[in-house]
């Protein structure tokens, strides 16, 4: 289906994160999505509860069957990582999420096209 609103994506996903700043174990890190709109990657999901440098943070919203992210700690070298539009499908077994697949709309941010790029399993509510 597709997230035409942020309950259809809250929750946490285990998603690969290539940047070697972040350090995942074996490239997987989390991003959990938040009722309010907030996201926040992390190393495990418990790190996603709240933004931590040098994770990406920030918030979506959805018009129009697009989900627009702002990062807000984007690095200042790379403005183009700032904002992206994204239409992001909602994998289902029956009620149950079981994966998130992205496609890009507007995003020239390379590294996070490259992470994105991945279905993203759900691991589990945002608490």
């Amino acid at each position: 289906m597709l997230a035409t609103k942020i309950s259809d994506i809250t929750g946490i996903w285990k998603q690969y994160q290539g940047n070697p700043l972040f350090a995942p174990s074996g490239n997987m890190g989390f991003i959990r999505y938040n009722a309010d709109g907030s996201f926040a990657l992390g190393a495990t999901p418990e790190s996603t509860a709240a933004p931590r440098a040098p994770f990406p943070s920030g918030t979506v919203r959805f018009a129009d069957g697009r989900m627009t992210m702002q990062v807000q700690n984007a690095p200042p070298t790379m403005p183009e990582c700032a904002r992206a539009v994204y239409e992001v499908r909602v994998i289902k077994m029956g009620q149950r999420p079981v994966a998130l697949y992205y496609t890009p709309v507007e995003d020239t941010c390379k590294p996070r096209l490259a992470d994105l790029g991945h279905v993203l399993p759900y691991i589990g509510p945002a608490r």
